[in-house]
């Protein structure tokens, strides 16, 4: 990854601007769209905050990783290594949003979360996993899942529209971080040439150690999201979730 200002420049900016977001512009946003949304505990609005977070850079990234996988030419997910301007520079929005949100963490107990504690440590070390193995197109389903979140905390979780948006979380989870993970096997041929071992030790350690826990972590997830979506369908008295 290289570290030219411009793109050191849109890093900062990013943490900056996620920031912003979270602290400053989601309250007024959400005590206008909700009502409701004053009248929570202060834990449960820190965490609301930080989904308007979440969906703006979901959306910019997701965004940004369909298009690069649609129309840029170079990307292909069997490439061990991407030298293009976009992809720094989505890389380094998304390593921004990262940190911000692991300041976030800190500073409000709310929002630690142990799988999220470990996403985000191999992501600050390994941010070039954003977009190798169209893994930023996992940003697909983060819109679902924060909105998913806002509606629970709002109390609309017995809502025909929690449901459907459930059930979508399910089927966009499934196909953009489950779907996905084959394409990881697309480094046996690499490991076969020694092409790969040519690199650096921290793309190495990036392509062998990190991106397996972050395919485990998709699964486990997955899993979750799998056994929230029965309670809530099939036994809606105690769906909760």
């Amino acid at each position: 990854m290289g570290y030219d200002s411009e793109y050191i420049f849109t890093a900062v900016g990013s943490f900056f601007l996620h920031l912003a977001i979270s602290e400053w512009f989601s309250y007024p946003l959400l005590k206008r769209m909700a009502p409701a949304f004053v009248t929570l505990p202060a834990n449960k609005q820190v965490v609301l905050r930080n989904s308007v977070m979440s969906i703006f850079h979901a959306c910019v990234i997701g965004g940004l990783a369909v298009y690069m996988f649609l129309f840029v030419d170079g990307l292909n997910p069997e490439d061990l290594w991407f030298q293009t301007p976009i992809f720094y520079h989505t890389a380094c929005t998304s390593l921004g949003y990262i940190i911000a949100d692991s300041l976030l963490m800190v500073m409000y107990a709310p929002l630690r979360e142990w799988s999220m504690v470990l996403h985000h440590t191999i992501s600050t070390w390994s941010f070039h996993n954003v977009m190798v193995g169209c893994a930023a197109l996992y940003f697909g389903n983060t819109w679902f899942l924060t909105e998913l979140l806002i509606l629970h905390t709002l109390g609309h979780r017995h809502s025909l529209l929690y449901k459907v948006n459930g059930v979508a979380m399910l089927v966009v989870f499934f196909l953009c971080r489950i779907v996905t993970i084959p394409i990881y096997f697309g480094l046996i041929p690499h490991m076969k040439t020694g092409e790969m071992f040519k690199m650096e030790f921290g793309p190495i350690f990036n392509l062998l150690f990190l991106t397996p826990v972050l395919c485990m972590l998709n699964i486990f997830w997955f899993i979750k999201i799998c056994k929230g979506a029965y309670r809530v369908l099939y036994c809606p008295k105690t769906g909760t979730e």
